[in-house]
């Protein structure tokens, strides 16, 4: 998986020197490489957020669970947990019902 981020890092180093080149360069822009910097961006991102829960890096995991003690830990995970559920539903929820309404526009 991290080779997979590092090929997405590297497309879009690839495509902002694109845009670069020929805006400044060639007094003349490509067409949609902004478009495919933003879509390459995304999916960096998500993918190295996936990356980070795989190593339990992010700072829930690294920051307050050597601040917080064990007890409060475990009473707080279940909310914690939930949360994070509730609020991956409602992403998916609106990210569906926005591909539906966009998707008779192409």
């Amino acid at each position: 998986m991290d080779w997979i981020s590092f090929g997405f890092l590297r497309l879009l180093t690839g495509t902002v020197f694109l845009q670069f080149f020929t805006r400044y360069e060639l007094n003349e822009s490509a067409g949609q490489t902004e478009e495919i910097a933003r879509q390459l961006l995304l999916c960096a991102v998500f993918i190295c957020a996936a990356i980070g829960m795989r190593k339990y890096s992010h700072i829930q995991g690294d920051v307050f669970s050597r601040i917080l003690p064990k007890r409060l830990m475990r009473a707080m995970s279940t909310p914690v947990d939930t949360a994070r559920v509730s609020y991956f539903a409602q992403a998916t929820w609106l990210t569906v019902a926005l591909i539906r309404r966009l998707g008779s526009h192409f």
